[in-house]
Order: C-alpha cells, then structure tokens, then sequence
C-alpha cells in the first residue's frame, strides 16, 4: 500500500535512523544504474567522536558500528533489578555518533565526486550539531567535491550551504534541498513541498559529465512500501507535529482515503 500523502509522508520523521539508511541504498541504487561506468555510488559511515562536537576534524570512519539508544542500559538494569543483583550505574560519556551519506567516487583516480548528505533531526537538534555539520558540508566543498544536501526536517532552523540572508522568508520556512556545483558560482535550490511530490533533481558529476537524476518521489515511495509504513497508526499525530494549516489538510486526507 501506498501513502496517502502525495509527496513525503510527515509521519514518516519519528523513524528518520530506518528512513536515513533506507534512503541511502536505494538512492546508491538508482544513481548506479545511471553512472558512467568508471563511477561508482556507494553510501559511507562516520563517526562523530564527540557527539556535539562542532570540530569537524572530529570524525573518523569505521567498518561496522554496533549501537543502543541511550538510556536503554539504564531502563534494563532496572528491570532486572528483582531477578539479578543491582549494579552501581557510572555515567559514561555519549556513544559516538553514526553519520552516513551517499558518495560518487571516481575509483580509479581514488577521488570523491559528489555527496549527497540527507539531513537528520540530530544535525539541527542543538547549534554545536549544527556547527559540526556545516564546517563538515564547508570541508567538502573546499576539496571541490560537488555536495547536494536534502532536507526534509520540519524545523525552521537553517543550515544548508547557501547563506540564509539570501533566501526569502518563504523558502527560510520550508524544507529544502540544495545543490552545490564545483564548476558553478550559484547554489540551486528546490522545495520540498509537504502538498506536492517531491522533485526529481539533477545530481552534478565532474564538468564533462551529464547529470544524472535522483528522483526523490520514487525514492520515499519505495521506503514506505518496503518498510511496511502502511502499518502507521495515522490516528496519532506526527512527530514533530504539524501546523494548524496543515493539520487540517492532512486530516482531510487521511479520512478521504479510509486512514482515520
């Protein structure tokens, strides 16, 4: 089953780790069958060693990451406090953090092309996240790799590498996607509408190459479908939860296609 929304499912946030790692693989999938075929999309790890760290230097990559959500640990311990001895608890610093993107490499040259950076809740969840991933979007760019950043966070707090002041207050309050090119002195920027399907947008590879196309519709279409999403209980609201405006319209879809 399909979603009932015609362009990104805003219930679809409150699981943005299972939509992020989705989102990466099958849009590595889909730019693969388009690459010229010395070129090769492939999603990365990092690490961020201080989790709210803003030094971008901070950040190495690794294999495997085996993680627990925090407090997960502490909730066992109780739990099991009737059946097993009770432990002393020592605060720990914070994990560190899993970043992942999707890189366009030229193997053969050993050389990135372009990023691709799907934004989470936690890179806008504090201005330290925030710091820490721009100077990490700022290193990309200063090694003349191409970047496009895609955010569908609802929140207005800006951080994709096109200075704010230049974008109107309409687009300051809209999630967006954002397209840096190496060969050219412009940022482009697209929408993502709630309303509307997402766009299909050009992925910029080296000066001679054409572009190829990630179409961003097809991609969520396929995380709801093979992530059983129809499953979501659309009687409780989102998280985070929608403005009155838009409130009001989804509610009227959801009861036009039988959700509520």
């Amino acid at each position: 089953m399909s979603s009932p929304f015609p362009g990104l499912d805003p219930w679809l946030e409150q699981y943005c780790g299972d939509v992020h790692t989705a989102f990466m693989v099958y849009a590595r999938d889909l730019l693969n069958e388009q690459l010229p075929a010395d070129l090769q999309a492939r999603v990365e790890e990092e690490l961020a060693i201080n989790g709210d760290t803003a030094d971008a230097s901070n950040f190495g990559r690794t294999d495997v990451a085996v993680v627990e959500p925090e407090g997960r640990l502490v909730a066992s311990a109780e739990a099991a406090a009737g059946a097993v001895a009770t432990p002393v608890l020592i605060p720990l610093d914070q994990e560190p953090q899993t970043w992942r993107r999707l890189e366009i490499v030229d193997s053969d040259a050993a050389r990135v092309i372009t990023v691709v950076e799907l934004l989470s809740p936690g890179n806008k969840g504090s201005l330290k996240r925030r710091q820490a991933y721009r100077a990490k979007t700022r290193k990309v760019l200063a090694n003349g790799v191409n970047l496009v950043e895609i955010d569908m966070v609802r929140s207005r707090t800006h951080v994709v590498r096109v200075p704010e002041e230049r974008l109107s207050a309409q687009l300051q309050r809209r999630p967006l996607i954002c397209v840096r090119r190496t060969h050219r002195p412009a940022a482009e920027v697209y929408v993502a509408p709630l309303r509307e399907p997402l766009p299909a947008i050009g992925i910029s590879l080296r000066p001679t190459d054409t572009d190829v196309v990630l179409p961003l519709q097809s991609v969520f279409d396929e995380i709801y479908r093979k992530g059983r999403y129809s499953r979501l209980d659309y009687r409780l609201p989102p998280k985070p939860k929608l403005t009155r405006d838009d409130d009001a319209w989804a509610d009227e879809i959801l009861r036009r296609n039988g959700r509520r």
